[in-house]
C-alpha cells in the first residue's frame, strides 16, 4: 500500500506504522520514568511478572524443528506469530528500563497462554509453542474454520485484558500525549497466520497496515490475502534496485554495494541502511531534508529528491520480506545480581546487516513464487545470523583471553552481558576494548560499562536503574558515533571502536568517560571529544577519553568452531 505523507507517497505498510509510532513520540522522558519505575505498585508488577514458566527450552526446540521441517509450507497445517510491534520504542523512549519492558511482556505471555491452555479445542490441535522476547509462535495440526476462530477469540480476549492491565496501572502515564500504536497497549501485539513459520511472520508484518488509531483491536493478517501483493512487490522492488544501480555515483559513494552473491548486482550497503532505520518524520518535507543531511554528511552526495523516494520504497519493501528472529530459549540476564558492574554487549548494525541479506536474496527472487521468495530470504537471513554467532564466539574468546571466566557471559538474541568477577580498573577496561578492537567482527559490538555502585556514596544501584543505565550508556554511544558523520571518514570510523563507561552519582549526575581503540591516529581524541561532548545524557559531563592505538590485528575465530586462545600484545595506553 501507499501512504500519503504531505504531497508524497512511501510505499510499504511498515512505513505506516513507523510515522504513526513516530511522527508524534515525544524524546524519551527519564523524569517521568524514573518516579513510575519506584511506585511501588510497578516494583510488584515487575516481581510479579519477572519470569515467564509456561513455555520452556525444549517447547522452542519442538517449535524449530518443526519449523525447518515445513519451511515451504504445508497446506494443512496453520502456523500462528504475535509479534510486539514497537519493542524497540517501549525500550527506547517509553519504558527505558529492560526490565521493567520485560515484566509488561511476559504479563501480556501470561494472559495470552492462560487462556490458550484453558481452551480445549486449541489444546487438542496445538502441535508446538513457541516464545521469545519480542514474539509467541504457535504451530496447529489443521487448519480450520474452528481452529482459527478459538485463536481469534483468545487473541482478542488477551489484548482488551492486556489493555485494561496496562491503562490501569502507573505505566499509563508514560502513554500520555503520545499517539498511534503507542497509547493502545491492545494493539502493541500484531498476528499473522500461513502455513509456515515464516508465512505467519509476513502476515505479521502486514498486519501494521490494518491498525487504525483509537482502534481497540487489530485482527491477524493471513497469508494467503497477501501473496498476490507480495509477488508484485518482489518484481517492483527488483526494479527499484536495477533503476538504482544505473547511478554511478550511488554505487561508488557507498549507498549502494555489491551483492554478496552476485557482486556484479548492487544493494543497499549496511551504512545506508542504518541510515534509513534511524531517520523518523512528520511530513514528507522533513523527511527528504533528513535523509539529504544524513546521506550528505556519511557519503558525500547530494540526494535528489526522486532518489530519496527510491532508495526509500526500495528499503521499505524489502524490510517487509524480513524473516522473523528464533532463538532456543529466553536467557533471563543476571543484572540485577552483579556484584562489580557489567560489561553491556550489543550487536551494533545487526538489523541493517540482516536486511543487507535479505535484499542479497531477493535480488534473485522476481521470477520466482512467493513460497521461494519466502524461503531465500530466510536463506540470507540464516546467514546473517551466523555472523553474529561468529561475532559471539570472537567476544567470548577475547573475554578468557582477559583472563576472565566466559561462564560468566550471557547471550539473548542480540543483546549480551558480561559479568566481571572483580572490579574492572580502567586499565583493565582499556585493555578488553583493545583487545576488542583488532578484530573485525568484534570491533562492531557495542560495549557499555555501567558500575554496581553509585560513585559518590557507594550505595548499591538497584537492578531497574541498571537496566536504564545500560540504555543511556548505549544511546551515547549511538550519539557520539552518528556525531562522527562529516567530521570523520567513514572508513576510518569503521577502524575504530569506541566504548562507553558511565560513572552515576546518586543526586542523579554523573560522568562520561570515553574509551577508544583500533586504528587511531593523532586526530582522534579530539575528534571523538567533539563528538562526544553533544552527545551526553542531560546532568552527565565528559570525563576522561581515551585512546589506546592498536593496529594489530588478530586471526578471526572461524564462524562454525569453538572459540581458540588469543595472543596480543598491547600497546601503550594514552589518556586525557
Amino acid at each position: 500500500m501507499f501512504l500519503a505523507i504531505g504531497h508524497q507517497e512511501v510505499h510499504s505498510a511498515s512505513s505506516k506504522l513507523e510515522c504513526l509510532i513516530q511522527s508524534t513520540q515525544r524524546a524519551f522522558r527519564e523524569d517521568d520514568a524514573k518516579q513510575v519505575l519506584q511506585k511501588t505498585e510497578v516494583q510488584n508488577f515487575r516481581q510479579r511478572y519477572r519470569s515467564f514458566q509456561r513455555v520452556k527450552p525444549e517447547d522452542n526446540k519442538k517449535y524449530l524443528k518443526l519449523m525447518k521441517n515445513d519451511q515451504q509450507g504445508q497446506p494443512d497445517r496453520l502456523f500462528f506469530e504475535n509479534e510486539n510491534a514497537i519493542l524497540k520504542e517501549l525500550n527506547d523512549s517509553i519504558i527505558g528500563d529492560k526490565d521493567g519492558v520485560n515484566a509488561i511482556a511476559n504479563a501480556y505471555r501470561e494472559i495470552f497462554f492462560s487462556k490458550l491452555d484453558a481452551n480445549a479445542h486449541l489444546q487438542k490441535e496445538l502441535l508446538a509453542k513457541y516464545v521469545d522476547y519480542k514474539s509467541i509462535r504457535l504451530i496447529f495440526n489443521r487448519s480450520t474454520p474452528k481452529t482459527e476462530k478459538e485463536l481469534l477469540k483468545i487473541y482478542r480476549e488477551t489484548a482488551a485484558e492486556f489493555e485494561q492491565l496496562i491503562t490501569q496501572s502507573p505505566f499509563a502515564k508514560l502513554l500520555e500525549g503520545r499517539r498511534g500504536i503507542a497509547v493502545s497497549p491492545s494493539s502493541w501485539h500484531l498476528a499473522g497466520t500461513g502455513n509456515s513459520a515464516d508465512q505467519a511472520g509476513l502476515g505479521a508484518r502486514s498486519a501494521r497496515s490494518r491498525f487504525k488509531p483509537n482502534s481497540s483491536f487489530t485482527r491477524p493478517q493471513a497469508f494467503a490475502t497477501i501473496s498476490e501483493k507480495l509477488e508484485r512487490d518482489t518484481k517492483t522492488i527488483e526494479k527499484l534496485r536495477v533503476d538504482l544501480e544505473k547511478n554511478v555515483a550511488l554505487k561508488r559513494s557507498g549507498i549502494l554495494t555489491p551483492a554478496l552473491s552476485n557482486p556484479n548486482r548492487y544493494i543497499l550497503s549496511e551504512d545506508s541502511i542504518e541510515i534509513l532505520r534511524k531517520v523518523k518524520a512528520s511530513n514528507w518535507d522533513e523527511y527528504v531534508s533528513s535523509l539529504k543531511i544524513k546521506f550528505k554528511k556519511r557519503f558525500g552526495v547530494e540526494l535528489r529528491e526522486l532518489e530519496v523516494k527510491n532508495i526509500r520504497d526500495y528499503y521499505s519493501l524489502a524490510d517487509s520480506f524480513s524473516p522473523g528472529i528464533f532463538t532456543d530459549s529466553l536467557v533471563n540476564m543476571p543484572i540485577k545480581s552483579a556484584q562489580f558492574g557489567i560489561v553491556s554487549v550489543d550487536f551494533a548494525g545487526q538489523g541493517a546487516r540482516n536486511l543487507n541479506l535479505v535484499m542479497d536474496g531477493l535480488q534473485t527472487a522476481a521470477d520466482k513464487s512467493v513460497q521461494e521468495v519466502v524461503a531465500l530470504t530466510r536463506q540470507g537471513y540464516e546467514r546473517s545470523t551466523t555472523i553474529m554467532n561468529g561475532m559471539k564466539r570472537q567476544f567470548q574468546a577475547t573475554v578468557a583471553n582477559q583472563r576472565y571466566p566466559s561462564k560468566q557471559i550471557y547471550f539473548s538474541g542480540d543483546d549480551g552481558i558480561f559479568i566481571p568477577p572483580h572490579l574492572l580498573t580502567i586499565e583493565e577496561k582499556v585493555s578488553l576494548i583493545s583487545d576488542l578492537a583488532k578484530s573485525d567482527q568484534t570491533r562492531r559490538l557495542r560495549v557499555t560499562f555501567v558500575p554496581s555502585n553509585y560513585a559518590d556514596t557507594g550505595a548499591p544501584i538497584f537492578g531497574d536503574h541498571r537496566s536504564s543505565l545500560i540504555i543511556l550508556a548505549e544511546e551515547t554511544e549511538k550519539q557520539t558515533k552518528s556525531a562522527l558523520d562529516g567530521i570523520m571518514a567513514r572508513q576510518k570510523q569503521k577502524e575504530i571502536m569506541i566504548a562507553v563507561d558511565i560513572v552515576p552519582r546518586s543526586t542523579g549526575k554523573g560522568t562520561v568517560n570515553i574509551i577508544v581503540s583500533g586504528n587511531t591516529d593523532a586526530r582522534t581524541r579530539a575528534i571523538v571529544e567533539e563528538a562526544a561532548k553533544t552527545s551526553l545524557p542531560n546532568s552527565y559531563q565528559l570525563g576522561k577519553v581515551i585512546v589506546k592505538p592498536n593496529t594489530t590485528r588478530t586471526m578471526l575465530i572461524p564462524l562454525r568452531r569453538p572459540p581458540l586462545p588469543l595472543t596480543i600484545q598491547l600497546p601503550q595506553l594514552a589518556m586525557n
